[in-house]
C-alpha cells in the first residue's frame, strides 16, 4: 500500500505545478516522490492544463499531488495564482512559450512576490535564438535533437519515439531543480531555470555530433546494431510474441554463447573469430542465433545465458513486468486506491534512498479536492469566499 507517512528528502518544499502533457507532470511527480508538496492547477478554461479524473494516465503522472481548479483567464483567478505562488518554493510550467509570463506569472513577476523563488520553464527550444517561440511534442523533439537518427532500420526512415523523450526532459528538470535548491540553501538566492526539450535529447547524442565534426559523417539508422559489439540484437523465441535480447562485448562472451548454442566451432570460424569479423558478417550471425533462439522460451534461455556470463534478457511486456520476481523483491509495485478508478498498481520511484526514501504516498487526487486546504488553510479564504469564487467560475 501507499505510505502516507514517509517524509522524503524534499519534505517542507512546496511546488506549484502549472504543467501539462507528460514531461512537466512527470517532473513534478518526481519532486513529489522526494517528499515535496505538489499543488497541481487545472483549468476548465484552458484545455492544455485540463485532465479528466477518469483518465487511466492520471495515476501515472499525478501521484502524490494535491489538485485545485483555477480560471487563469479571470483576474481574480490570476490573483489567487500569484498568492499561491508566493507560498511556494518552486513554480514549474511547460505552457506555450511566453504564455505564462503574459499572464503575469513569469519569473520577474514571481520574484517580486518571493525573492528566493525558483521558477522553471520547459519548452521545445528554450529561450534565446530564432526557434524560441516554436512549439512541439515528443516526436518533434526526437527529430530536431538528432536522436531520431539513432532509431529505425538501415535504409529506412528515422525512428519516432512517443512519451519516453519527455521523460528525459523530466529528469533534467528535476536535476536542475535540485541544483537550484542547493544553491538557494547556500546563498538564499532563487533563480530562473530555462530548459529545452530538444537540447535535453541532444545531450544524449554527443557522439553523433563529434563524428560529424571530426569525420564529416552523418549518422543513419542502424536498427539494433552497435558499431563496436556483435552480436547485438533481439531474437525471436518460442511462444507467441516472445523475444530475447543478446549483446556480446568480448570474445570471451562470444565463446560462452557458442558453447551454450552447442556450436563451439563458431568461435573459431573465420567469419566470427573477432569483433571486426563479426561486425562484417552480422546478417549471417543474426540468422544463426535467431534459428537457435526460435525454439526456446526467452526466460529460461536468458537465465542459462546469464549463468554462462552472457548478457541476455527476455523482452518483457506489461503483464510480465507486474509479475517479475526481481521487481517485486525490490518493492517496485505498490497499490493505490483512486476515488474513481479504484485500486491500481503503480510503480514506485526507481531509486532506493536508505534514510530518506522516495515514496508513493497516495493516488492522484480528484480535481478540486485540494481546495479546502489550499484556498482555505494556505490562502486564508473563508468557506463563503471559496463558494462565491466557485459560483463565479473563478475556481473552475
Amino acid at each position: 500500500m501507499a505510505d502516507e507517512s514517509a517524509p522524503g528528502p524534499l519534505a517542507g518544499m512546496r511546488v506549484l505545478d502549472l504543467t501539462t502533457g507528460v514531461a512537466g507532470p512527470a517532473a513534478t511527480q518526481m519532486l513529489g516522490f522526494l517528499g515535496a508538496e505538489v499543488i497541481r492547477v487545472t483549468s476548465a478554461m484552458i484545455p492544455r492544463i485540463r485532465a479528466t479524473d477518469d483518465d487511466p494516465a492520471i495515476n501515472v503522472l499525478y501521484l502524490n499531488k494535491e489538485c485545485v481548479r483555477l480560471n487563469l483567464r479571470d483576474p481574480r483567478g490570476l490573483d489567487l495564482a500569484r498568492r499561491l505562488a508566493a507560498q511556494c518554493d518552486i513554480v514549474v510550467e511547460n505552457q506555450r512559450p511566453g504564455s505564462v509570463a503574459r499572464l503575469g506569472l513569469g519569473y520577474e513577476a514571481l520574484r517580486e512576490l518571493r525573492p528566493d523563488i525558483i521558477a522553471i520553464s520547459l519548452s521545445a527550444s528554450g529561450k534565446g535564438g530564432p526557434a524560441e517561440d516554436e512549439v512541439g511534442y515528443a516526436p518533434n523533439f526526437v527529430s530536431q535533437s538528432g536522436v531520431g537518427l539513432t532509431s529505425g532500420y538501415a535504409g529506412g526512415p528515422p525512428g519516432e519515439y512517443v512519451n519516453w523523450p519527455d521523460l528525459i526532459s523530466s529528469h533534467w528538470l528535476v536535476f536542475a531543480v535540485l541544483y537550484a535548491l542547493i544553491h538557494r540553501g547556500r546563498t538564499g538566492e532563487g533563480q530562473y531555470l530555462d530548459l529545452s526539450a530538444n537540447e535535453s535529447l541532444t545531450s544524449l547524442v554527443g557522439d553523433l555530433v563529434l563524428d560529424a565534426a571530426m569525420n564529416g559523417r552523418s549518422a543513419e539508422p542502424q536498427g539494433n546494431r552497435e558499431p563496436t559489439m556483435a552480436p547485438h540484437a533481439v531474437y525471436r523465441c518460442a511462444g507467441g510474441y516472445e523475444w530475447i535480447s543478446i549483446a556480446i562485448g568480448t570474445d570471451g562472451e562470444w565463446q560462452a554463447l557458442c558453447e551454450e548454442m552447442g556450436r563451439p566451432e563458431l568461435a573459431e570460424d573465420p567469419r566470427f573469430a573477432g569483433v571486426l569479423e563479426r561486425l562484417g558478417h552480422e546478417a549471417e550471425l543474426d540468422a544463426l542465433i535467431g534459428e537457435w533462439t526460435s525454439a526456446q522460451p526467452p526466460g529460461d534461455l536468458a537465465a542459462r545465458l546469464q549463468a554462462a556470463g552472457v548478457a541476455a534478457a527476455p523482452v518483457l511486456n506489461g503483464k510480465q513486468l507486474l509479475e517479475d520476481e526481481h521487481l517485486a523483491a525490490q518493492g517496485r509495485w505498490v497499490e493505490v486506491e483512486h476515488a474513481i478508478l479504484g485500486k491500481k498498481w503503480v510503480m514506485t520511484p526507481p531509486w532506493s534512498l536508505s534514510d530518506t526514501p522516495a515514496t508513493v504516498r497516495h493516488a492522484a487526487r480528484l480535481q478540486g479536492s485540494g481546495e479546502p486546504y489550499v484556498y482555505g488553510e494556505l490562502l486564508g479564504l473563508s468557506r463563503e469566499e471559496i463558494k462565491e469564487l466557485v459560483h463565479d467560475n473563478v475556481i473552475h
